[in-house]
């Protein structure tokens, strides 16, 4: 999922467009992203995927903004494996709600509030309008676009 392409050289079909959230576990202060004191520590673990991360980008970007800093940094992989450190109270992370959404609804983990809103990013299928597409190729982009309408 990225910021949403627009580019004369690709064909781009966006598929669904997904808020950005900051979770923590249950137990999770809401005022866990502090009270916009200036060049404040963060007491809680930002557990996070890589650096390359578009949503931990914008997420990080966020907390320069507000002189903000967490004092430890877990990075993991897996979006299942960072859910589960915050479902278990090790940190809080930044998610597309669509990879949380189950776990908010049963209350595994809980939205914690920011002061604004993070850029909404894409679900996009995106190939260049240059390069050949494969029949097999050609009938994937078809079944993804087609089940993309039952999105909600």
């Amino acid at each position: 999922m990225l910021p949403e392409l627009r580019d004369p050289n690709f064909i781009v079909y966006p598929l669904k467009e997904e808020p950005v959230v900051v979770v923590g576990g249950p137990d999770t202060p809401m005022d866990a992203l502090g009270k916009n004191d200036s060049d404040q520590k963060l007491k809680e673990v930002f557990i996070a995927n890589g650096k390359d991360c578009i949503y931990r980008a914008m997420f990080e970007k966020y907390l320069e903004e507000r002189g903000l800093a967490f004092s430890q940094l877990m990075e993991l992989w897996s979006i299942e494996a960072i859910k589960r450190c915050v479902r278990s109270g090790l940190g809080i992370t930044c998610l597309p709600l669509m990879t949380v959404k189950e776990e908010i609804y049963q209350e595994r983990v809980k939205i914690i509030p920011c002061d604004s809103s993070f850029p909404t990013i894409f679900a996009q299928v995106v190939y260049h309008k240059n390069k050949w597409i494969s029949p097999a190729m050609t009938e994937f982009i078809a079944i993804t676009l087609q089940h993309a309408k039952s999105w909600a």
